[in-house]
């Protein structure tokens, strides 16, 4: 279910910005935040120590990481303020195709379901 709204998310922010500058702004952020997981994945399987079989061999660890910092990920802003404002676009989107669905309550709805997945994803389940 996570991976669902996580795509889901993920595709509406891009997909359902207005003018072709947002779309591509939002579309680096996308890539920029996948960098930055990826980065932090890298390392974390780098420190297993018992299932050994999940490690990415060493050159293909230097690999990614020479790919990964081709990207800059500075500043990068986090899920919680992406899934917001893709929250945000679809409420419009929902709020034009019919006026009596209020777009604050719709986007509330969609981020408590994205919290919520992704709380139980992780292990969480707040």
């Amino acid at each position: 279910m996570c991976t669902i709204m996580m795509g889901a998310g993920r595709l509406r922010f891009v997909a359902l910005s207005d003018t072709t500058e947002v779309r591509e702004a939002n579309a680096a952020t996308l890539v920029r935040l996948e960098a930055r997981s990826f980065k932090h994945a890298l390392k974390d399987a780098n420190e297993f120590t018992n299932v050994l079989g999940l490690k990415w061999e060493p050159d293909k660890v230097d690999e990614f990481e020479q790919q990964i910092a081709g990207v800059n990920t500075d500043g990068l802003r986090g899920d919680r303020a992406m899934i917001r404002e893709a929250a945000d676009l679809m409420g419009a989107q929902a709020a034009t195709a019919d006026p009596t669905i209020g777009q604050a309550g719709l986007r509330d709805h969609l981020t408590w379901a994205w919290h919520t997945s992704s709380g139980s994803a992780h292990g969480v389940d707040w």
